[in-house]
């Protein structure tokens, strides 16, 4: 695949955490890359060029990198590091960026390799895989970006110049992730239209209480979070707070699933319609998550 693709359009913005982790790092790997091509004195400055994306499984690591790599405009290969040599070799000018996947099926400590049941041939992969990267790390056109789920077991660790934590998602993601998942079902119309709004009671009257008010709309338009907390957080049977409920009880799950949980909950526990209310929608994601935390624990 060619980079920039069109096929990764949108998966930027889909990426959504409570740090700007995509524009961080973006700026870090491009000064990086400034700094190298100016030659610098490998024994005076003495880095790898190597990245660490790390965290619980399912938070997104992989589709990160292909983000910031796509906004780099680089070509993806698959390559053995002795093929990646070759090509440093015939296109020294050119910037090349090594992507390792769960690098820890590659690299674990040499001390849990020799524990394993084929302890030689570990250690020898281990072995392999380091000097391979101290090779690498001589092309000043080179940089390596690897994923893992476990950090504490990687044998390369004091190796790795960026170490990027990517953690769980907050329950203020979640809402948004939510939000966007929902109003997309809604623009292809699954689910119904609708707006909210809390106005008082008599408009005439500045000192009357406030009330919550649903309205029909075209379109699916939920309000941000932070609305959500302004607004509408003291109306429990809100729809804005009845999303950001579900969102809490989200916390721990994985990005991957919470992305996929609003459709597939419909799919699974919604009634049998061809086009569902934003509530009945809610209240299917809330069974959905209470599923997959109840399969969590039982697989623990």
């Amino acid at each position: 695949m060619t980079l920039p693709s069109k096929e990764l359009d949108g998966l930027w913005e889909s990426l959504q955490f409570d740090e700007p982790l995509q524009s961080t790092l973006l700026r870090a790997i491009t000064r990086m890359v400034s700094f190298s091509s100016r030659k610098l004195n490998k024994w005076t400055i003495n880095w790898n060029r190597l990245v660490l994306l790390w965290g619980p499984p399912g938070t997104g690591k992989t589709s990160f990198w292909h983000v910031v790599q796509n906004y780099l405009c680089s070509i993806l290969v698959s390559k053995a590091i002795e093929s990646v040599e070759i090509l440093l070799e015939e296109e020294e000018d050119t910037f090349v960026y090594v992507f390792v996947d769960e690098v820890e099926t590659l690299a674990a400590r040499r001390e849990r390799a020799l524990a394993g049941s084929e302890p030689f041939d570990a250690v020898r992969a281990v072995n392999a895989l380091l000097t391979g990267l101290d090779r690498l790390k001589h092309h000043c056109n080179v940089i390596v970006v690897c994923t893992s789920n476990l950090i504490t077991a990687l044998a390369f660790l004091d190796r790795v110049d960026i170490k990027q934590f990517i953690p769980h998602l907050s329950n203020r993601t979640i809402y948004g992730v939510y939000k966007e998942c929902l109003e997309e079902l809604s623009r292809c119309g699954i689910i119904g239209g609708a707006s909210f709004d809390v106005v008082q009671v008599n408009p005439d009257d500045p000192f009357t209480a406030l009330q919550y008010v649903e309205s029909p709309t075209e379109n699916l338009t939920i309000p941000s979070f932070d609305e959500m907390l302004l607004n509408y957080q003291m109306f429990a049977d809100a729809v804005p707070k009845q999303l950001a409920d579900a969102a809490c009880e989200s916390v721990g799950l994985s990005g991957r699933t919470i992305r996929r949980l609003p459709a597939m909950s419909l799919v699974m526990y919604g009634p049998s319609r061809v086009r569902y209310d934003v509530r009945t929608a809610i209240q299917a994601l809330r069974t959905g998550i209470g599923s997959e935390r109840k399969a969590k624990v039982e697989a623990q």
